[in-house]
């Protein structure tokens, strides 16, 4: 009797008022201002800028895990998976419960739940700051590559085509002089031979170069992506993250108000138990107002 009258003011005291406040308005998600909690803020820098294209997303990535946000995302993620872990284990518990051990592992079970929701709320608020923060950064990398293209007149263009063409016709041509000057055939001399050597591992090393996976162009569904589509591609993901986020936080909404129904209905369940053990009929045990005007009248 003594417990359940403790769980009845624990209940009376927390979960009840809770409950009818979550169900008329349930909001999971912290309400934090742009700048507190913690952050991830990269810039797009000239470096960055430069970087191979297959690199620039997973040097982007790396910089993020190194952040304040992902470590909480992570801390969030484990909390989330050990709440659940102990859900689990009191519902099997409560299938072989009875009583007033029943009652108490509900009140468990269901002080667990509102904590899964709040840490869920919690990691989707800080999910949508990473989606954000991604989504301006491959815009302003967007920026700067269009910034740099703009800046390229079509005089400018023109050159540095011209420029290209030229160190081609002299690269393709200088073997031939430098061999004509060391000689060929059978009177080349040791600097001749030497100078051979050399040239084929410059070649051998530029092939590699060529070939090398930081060099290639990503691919997407069989078709290759220059810097400006990859980086218009990889924001269109971000934005897609963040419409995926929105429809888990209207999800996690629903998951909010059965939390509180449970909680009402928990707090009606003790409330009824303990009229029972008083004798008193669960359906007669309020005071009507027109039976207490009458004390009024005498």
């Amino acid at each position: 009797m003594q417990r359940l009258r403790s769980l009845k003011r624990r209940l009376t005291a927390g979960a009840a008022p809770l409950a009818l406040a979550a169900a008329l308005s349930f909001s999971p998600l912290p309400a934090f201002a742009a700048t507190d909690g913690p952050t991830w803020a990269p810039t797009a820098s000239e470096r960055l800028v430069k970087l191979p294209t297959v690199y620039l997303k997973k040097s982007i990535d790396r910089d993020f895990q190194s952040s304040g946000l992902a470590a909480a995302i992570r801390d969030r993620t484990d909390e989330l998976g050990s709440t659940q872990q102990a859900i689990l284990e009191l519902q099997d518990a409560m299938e072989m419960a009875e009583g007033e051990v029943r009652i108490e592992l509900k009140h468990q079970l269901l002080a667990h739940k509102q904590a899964f929701v709040q840490a869920l709320g919690t990691r989707i608020d800080l999910q949508r700051r990473e989606a954000e923060t991604r989504a301006k950064l491959y815009e302003k990398l967007l920026d700067r590559i269009g910034a740099e293209e703009a800046a390229m007149t079509p005089a400018r263009q023109e050159l540095v085509a011209a420029q290209h063409l030229a160190r081609q016709r002299f690269e393709s041509a200088i073997g031939d002089v430098d061999m004509d000057v060391f000689g060929s055939g059978a009177e080349m001399s040791r600097y001749s031979e030497k100078y051979a050597e050399n040239r084929a591992a410059i070649e051998a090393l530029a092939a590699k170069i060529a070939a090398h996976p930081m060099n290639r162009m990503p691919v997407f569904d069989g078709e290759e992506m220059d810097r400006k589509t990859y980086l218009q591609r990889l924001a269109e993901d971000s934005r897609t993250t963040l419409a995926l986020l929105g429809q888990e936080e209207e999800l996690l909404g629903y998951m909010g108000k059965l939390v509180a129904l449970d909680a009402m209905a928990l707090h009606d369940e003790i409330a009824t138990a303990q009229a029972e053990e008083q004798g008193i009929d669960p359906d007669q045990a309020g005071v009507e107002l027109s039976d207490a005007a009458r004390l009024f009248l005498n």
